[in-house]
């Protein structure tokens, strides 16, 4: 007993010195990628308005899908808070979440964040349901706050399991919910979302 209880001593020893080692590189490249990802974008927003000018249909054309469903929505979603799957699965839908903010179609409302990534790189067993955490909320009053809070998030990398920590990241959105605000939920459509959660304002229901 006691060598086992020395050998996970040692394994838990060797995994928080690797973790801190992945925290401190992925701090030293985080900025620079950010950086780059956002003059990347910025640039992508201006091409994407003025094909939008051309074609109405260009996000169904170009199979951006959910730019597709934001735009056919952009009179009825005024005030949205955006709860976004950062996990890598989702890296491409992510990336058009940040695109749409950049491309400020929206003259009047108001978007609002929430990117969650499963637990920032935790092990599994490390976590517990409903507080599993990895959640980065920004009020998106400028882009900058909406790329750092989502490339925050991606950076721990792919949650490494297929609970996902979505009605989590819900259950965020709800306590900053008014009447007046849509909750809208991108992520992956093949990931499981835990056994059984309740939000409050209508008792939504999900079970595994």
């Amino acid at each position: 007993m006691r060598i086992r209880q020395k050998e996970e001593r040692e394994r838990d020893s060797i995994y928080q010195i690797k973790r801190q080692a992945f925290l401190q590189l992925r701090s030293l490249i985080e900025e620079e990628s950010r950086e780059q990802k956002k003059k990347e974008i910025q640039e992508r927003a201006l091409v994407a308005k003025e094909a939008l000018k051309q074609n109405p249909d260009y996000f169904i054309t170009t199979e951006q899908t959910v730019n597709a469903v934001f735009y056919r929505n952009l009179n009825f979603w005024i005030n949205r808070i955006i709860v976004t799957d950062a996990t890598c699965s989702m890296d491409p839908y992510l990336y058009q979440v940040i695109l749409w903010h950049a491309m400020k179609l929206m003259v009047d409302g108001n978007n609002e964040y929430i990117f969650f990534n499963d637990g920032d790189g935790k092990r599994q067993e490390e976590k517990i349901t409903g507080r599993t955490g990895g959640l980065y909320y920004t009020d998106a009053t400028e882009f900058d706050s909406v790329i750092q809070a989502a490339w925050h998030a991606k950076s721990f990398g792919c949650s490494g399991d297929k609970p996902e920590n979505d009605f989590e990241a819900l259950l965020a959105a709800v306590a900053r919910y008014t009447p007046l605000k849509e909750i809208i939920l991108v992520a992956d459509n093949y990931v499981f979302m835990g056994k059984e959660y309740v939000l409050s304002r209508g008792r939504f229901v999900y079970k595994k």
